[in-house]
């Protein structure tokens, strides 16, 4: 009987057909059998735990021995098909690995956790940008509807203390409960020593709670990611982003959620130790560089971090200087366009 690999079936089709077509008892061995749209079976291949070639022990199907050297690899237990080198081809069912937060892969990965980043690389662009006299972050709103109420949950910077701001990306409801620890912990600091807590301790107190959830069964990672920019006496203006994981890092320039990666190789070009003024054309040419949506004032939030009287100032962009900052940018645009056509 001649096997091919050659065929197209809709996903969650073979999903529901290898269960009942799988024919002998054990981890292995059973043949993967599917119904074609003429009402013919058609052998796929063998039911195998994680070996290259398994020889069909029992079932009706012809005996033969298939060698797929891991191109289809399917777990009998949980119910999971792969097509390629260990990526995942159906939607429907998960590796053994998949169901618990605390339970690492061979290959010694966190599947769930990387999954929370997964989540996070499609949620709106954040970016961050420490400058000489001051910080700048933005955000790219989404949710963005003309009968949507601008004055309930549309904001996507939030104020954590006098000396600290944060922007997310990722699962709304996820980064609220976070927001919520974070603004409980700087005001009890404050309460108890009279002073601003550190920009790197409130930072690392979120980062412990973050990584517990990938350590204690039950729970899930938080899909959130955060850019936090502050000041404090002992480090000055700060940058720092967060992730799932636990994990928090200090930048000059970053940016989290869709095309990051984009956004951070032009970053990596065009940051010069700017000033404030200089840091928001940097921000507006990476948005327009990254965005997947013309910009606009209602689509962008923007804030800056400064220093003012010995004391720290957190102000929001309004719609108007955002607008401003969209139109020079623009027109540079049309400026160089036109320099590159003479």
């Amino acid at each position: 009987m001649q096997i091919t690999s050659t065929f197209s079936l809709n996903v969650e089709y073979l999903a529901e057909c290898f269960l009942i077509c799988f024919l002998s008892q054990g981890d292995s061995g059973g043949g993967l059998a599917v119904l074609g749209s003429t009402g013919q079976w058609s052998l796929l291949g063998v039911l195998s735990y994680g070996t290259d070639c398994k020889e069909l022990r029992r079932g009706k199907l012809p005996q033969v021995q298939i060698c797929w050297r891991g191109r289809l690899r399917v777990s009998t237990n949980e119910c999971g098909v792969w097509w390629g080198d260990g990526q995942r081809f159906t939607g429907r069912g998960a590796r053994r690995y998949d169901t618990r937060t605390t339970i690492f892969s061979p290959e010694g990965r966190l599947y769930q956790v990387e999954y929370a980043m997964e989540a996070i690389s499609h949620a709106g662009t954040c970016l961050g940008i420490l400058a000489s006299d001051g910080i700048l972050i933005a955000a790219e709103k989404r949710n963005v509807h003309k009968l949507l109420d601008d004055e309930v949950l549309t904001e996507k910077i939030y104020r954590l203390a006098d000396n600290i701001a944060c922007t997310v990306a990722g699962i709304t409801a996820d980064a609220n409960i976070l927001i919520n620890h974070l603004r409980f912990w700087a005001a009890d600091y404050k309460y108890s020593y009279g002073e601003h807590i550190p920009v790197e301790q409130l930072v690392q107190m979120l980062c412990n709670e973050k990584q517990r959830y990938t350590q204690v069964g039950g729970k899930r990672p938080f899909g959130v990611s955060l850019l936090y920019m502050g000041w404090d006496q002992h480090f000055g203006y700060q940058l720092y982003q967060s992730d799932p994981s636990g994990n928090y890092t200090g930048w000059k320039a970053t940016c989290i959620g869709n095309n990051h990666q984009a956004a951070v190789s032009l970053l990596k070009q065009e940051y010069k130790s700017p000033d404030l003024a200089e840091a928001k054309k940097l921000a507006m040419k990476v948005l327009s560089k990254t965005l997947d949506v013309k910009l606009s004032a209602e689509k962008i939030e923007m804030a800056t971090l400064t220093r003012r009287n010995d004391k720290t100032v957190v102000e929001n962009l309004s719609s108007a200087e955002v607008s401003q900052l969209i139109k020079e940018h623009e027109e540079k645009e049309k400026e160089q366009e036109a320099q590159q056509l003479v």
